[in-house]
Parts: structure tokens; C-alpha cells; sequence
């Protein structure tokens, strides 16, 4: 779930490089609904997996790190998105639309890129990582009766 919902984040972030003067402002919402919806199932399936193992006494000092990480990738993900911006902007005139356009596709694109190959972080997760919390109460009956 996760390695396939940070592909399609990397291709939501990809479409934006083909938005342009042209495009309804109806499909650049539906884009960002789309990126948000996306975005939102991924933080969630996250957050989840983060609580999979953790025992009782020790849920809060899981929910104080999960947070911290969540904040800090946010603060990594804006700083390498304005990074991108600023790279590809440098040595743009601002007043010429066609090459700040062309600069903010760049950005896009590689950015996209970046989120793509981040995907490969979560093929190191086992198909039964998070089971626990999948299956709930049932995986411990199942080990108790082991």
C-alpha cells in the first residue's frame, strides 16, 4: 500500500509540470484533491504502522516520535521542494512568465522524481509488518493458543 501511494504521490507532483496558462482551474483543483487525498492515506497508513508493534505502557513515547518524524519530514519535504524552486528559478526574470513556468515544471518534475525513488524505502517492509494492528485482538488469541 504505501510503495504504491508514494508512486502515485510522485505522479500527482509530476502532473502539476503540465499545468499551464491553459488548464481549467476545475482540473488543477481535482489535481490537488487528488495529491491531498493521496497524501492524506499515506500520513494515515504511516501513522498506523507506526503503533504495529508497540506495547501498551509505551503508545505514548510511540506517539511523541511519530510526531516529531511526521514534522520533521513535512519540515524536509517543504525545504526540498523550495531547494527545487529556488534551483530551477536562480537565474529566472521574474517578469518573464514563459521561463518562471518553465522553471516551476522543472521543480515538478524533480520533485516527482525524488518522491518516486523514495517509494524503494518501503519495499524493506514484510508483508506481515503491521499485522498486528490489522488484525487486531485475533493475532493475540492466535499466539496465546500457540
Amino acid at each position: 500500500m504505501l510503495t504504491i501511494n508514494t508512486l502515485l504521490i510522485g505522479c500527482a507532483i509530476g502532473l502539476f509540470s503540465l499545468v499551464d496558462a491553459g488548464t481549467p482551474t476545475a482540473l488543477i483543483v481535482l489535481l490537488a484533491l487528488y495529491l491531498g487525498l493521496c497524501n492524506s492515506l499515506q500520513f494515515t497508513s504511516m501513522n498506523t504502522l507506526a503503533y504495529a508493534d508497540v506495547e501498551g505502557p509505551h503508545t505514548s513515547m510511540a506517539s511523541t516520535l511519530a510526531s516529531s518524524i511526521q514534522q520533521l519530514s513535512m519540515s524536509f519535504g517543504l525545504a526540498t521542494g523550495s531547494l527545487a524552486a529556488a534551483w530551477f528559478l536562480g537565474g529566472t526574470s521574474q517578469g518573464d512568465r514563459v521561463q518562471v513556468t518553465s522553471a516551476l515544471h522543472h521543480a515538478f518534475l524533480t520533485l516527482a522524481i525524488i518522491t518516486i525513488v523514495s517509494s524503494l524505502s518501503f519495499w524493506k517492509l514484510k508483508r506481515d509488518d503491521g499485522e498486528a494492528v490489522s488484525k487486531g485482538a485475533e493475532r493475540g488469541v492466535e499466539n496465546a493458543a500457540t
